[in-house]
Parts: structure tokens; sequence; C-alpha cells
């Protein structure tokens, strides 16, 4: 059984990483901004999953630094009702 964790994008011109309430406004929405459905087993635990995500993105920046969607002031993962971790 596959865990119920996904994925959304987002893009911002304004964050504020003070803010407990939502950090961004949603300037721009891709057509295609959701991967739901990440088979992740059931069992893992959400702190290693987002850790497993923070890291994910990290090595993709150091990767991939000559495209644009990563050539970014900030890069902020979390759950939407959770704290946020800064990747970048």
């Amino acid at each position: 059984m596959f865990s119920p964790y996904g994925i959304e994008l987002i893009c911002a011109k304004v964050y504020d990483p003070e803010e407990d309430d939502w950090a961004c406004e949603e300037d721009f929405l891709p057509a295609q901004r959701e991967c739901p459905n990440i088979e992740v087993d059931y069992y893992v635990e959400w702190e290693n999953f987002l850790n497993s995500i923070v890291q994910i993105l990290k090595e993709l920046i150091i990767e991939f630094d000559y495209l644009e969607i990563l050539n970014v002031e900030h890069i902020t993962t979390g759950f939407c009702d959770g704290d946020l971790v800064d990747v970048k």
C-alpha cells in the first residue's frame, strides 16, 4: 500500500518566511502543478518523506543549476499545514 503524499508546485513573486499562516501568494500556477500519488511505502513517516524531498531538491539545484525554474531566490518545501523548510 502506498502513502497519501503528493507534491504541488506554485510560483510566487513575494515570499515571507516569517509568515506563519501562508508564506507566499500563488502568482503562477503551472498547468501541471500536481504530482499526486507518489509511490512511497505507506509506513514512511512524514518527517522522513519531507527530508527525502529536501535532499532531492538540493541535488537537483546543484545538478541542473542552468534551469530557469531552479534559478530563483527561494525554494521552499513543506506540508500545507506544517512548518516550511528552506531548501535554497
